[in-house]
């Protein structure tokens, strides 16, 4: 987004909150744009971006691959932690909550993403539901730690703007598609890694 935003001459600030209070202030006006999946959750207030990256959730376990739930049934009696707001576990599991209050399942909600790793890091539970994303905390968290992911839902991620902002989501679109054109953003939506290297948050920490 910051390279969009420069290459759009778009003068952008950022700010990560929890997501329900970011779906929140999106739909109020308070904020022009967020990222998150396409669920259409926002049809009524914003547009979508014409370019997405693709992205996938699913159970992080310490125990191998074979070993980690693949439906509803298999995951009883078990623990698991997610962020709380995450909507994406109710894909996997539409009846979480349900499962959790008849004791079926031992459910952690944990405030953030941070949270949930170091309590997955700890082995504090044997599987945490996330995005693929969590593997760069894990990395960051907990370096070294074996683990397996199985994706069970995937869905893209683009960037909604408000209908307020009709112009500034026009001029990020034509933004993105330079971008794309001259290398600097690939094909699956992400910044090719030689300038992901300098620009991710993760550069930043070493």
């Amino acid at each position: 987004m910051r390279a969009l935003c420069e290459d759009a001459d778009v003068g952008c600030s950022f700010k990560v909150i929890p997501l329900a209070r970011a779906y929140a202030e999106l739909k109020q006006g308070s904020v022009d744009a967020l990222i998150t999946l396409d669920l259409g959750q926002f049809d009524d207030c914003c547009s979508a971006s014409d370019w997405h990256s693709e992205w996938s959730a699913g159970l992080f376990s310490t125990n191998t691959y074979k070993d980690i739930p693949s439906n509803e049934r298999e995951i009883l009696g078990q623990e698991l932690i997610v962020v709380n707001g995450m909507r994406s576990p109710y894909s996997f599991l539409p009846n979480m909550d349900a499962l959790a209050a008849e004791n079926k399942i031992k459910l952690f909600k944990a405030r953030d993403v941070e949270t949930a790793v170091l309590m997955f890091a700890k082995d504090r539970v044997g599987l945490m539901w996330g995005g693929e994303d969590f593997r760069w905390y894990l990395r960051r968290l907990t370096p070294g730690k074996p683990y397996a992911y199985r994706p069970l839902f995937r869905k893209n991620v683009v960037l909604w703007v408000h209908q307020q902002k009709a112009d500034t989501l026009e001029v990020l679109n034509q933004a993105y598609h330079r971008l794309v054109k001259s290398g600097v953003i690939a094909r699956n939506g992400l910044l090719v890694p030689s300038t992901m290297n300098g620009r991710y948050k993760e550069a930043a920490l070493n």
